[in-house]
């Protein structure tokens, strides 16, 4: 109980808020498709998002080992360039998402991103693929933090969407024990 004072009390008063990591999976289904990054051209994907991030993961398969670069941007839906960097290509890991991390960028609304690959060069002629769905789009997840109150919310909005009878359930039995356990309490 003391433990449980103490979390809230640390939650409200803290001058920084406690944040969780979040992660929201975008088309990942174990690699449908994959395409061959091929030297200088660009694939680019779309996406809506409506909170704060800080890092854009791609899923990535690859075939030998080399040196080169890649190049990350990522754009306001405008054109605008919110980040742009270049990354080595031997840090990419065959079947993992590579995470393209920057400063976070705040969203108060839902708002359109543009996020683009290139391969910039390759001498070792190491084959890059990125793993997209059936219908084109590309694997990748988008990471952030968010309070922990949203995250609890989160949690519980995002089971009862996945098993509304079983998570209904849980907590009608999971009542009725407690309530049980406090009238034999007394």
């Amino acid at each position: 109980m003391i433990f449980f004072v103490l979390f809230i009390a640390l939650s409200l008063f803290s001058p920084r808020p406690a944040t969780a990591v979040y992660e929201e999976y975008y088309y990942y289904k174990n690699c449908q498709k994959r395409e061959l990054l091929e030297l200088g051209r660009e694939i680019s994907q779309k996406f809506t998002i409506d909170k704060d991030f800080g890092a854009v993961e791609v899923y990535f398969e690859r075939e030998g080992v080399g040196k080169g670069d890649l190049e990350f941007v990522l754009r306001k839906s405008d054109g605008e360039i919110i980040y742009k960097n270049i990354y080595p290509l031997e840090k990419v890991i065959h079947g993992y998402f590579f995470p393209f991390g920057f400063e976070r960028v705040k969203v108060s609304k839902p708002q359109k991103f543009i996020f683009s690959i290139k391969l910039l060069k390759n001498p070792s002629k190491a084959k890059i693929y990125v793993c997209k769905d059936n219908i084109g789009r590309l694997s990748f997840k988008i990471s952030g933090e968010r309070s922990l109150f949203e995250s609890l919310k989160f949690w519980i909005v995002y089971n009862i969407r996945q098993d509304p009878w079983f998570f209904g359930a849980y907590y009608f039995l999971g009542f009725w024990i407690l309530l049980v356990f406090l009238v034999w309490s007394k």
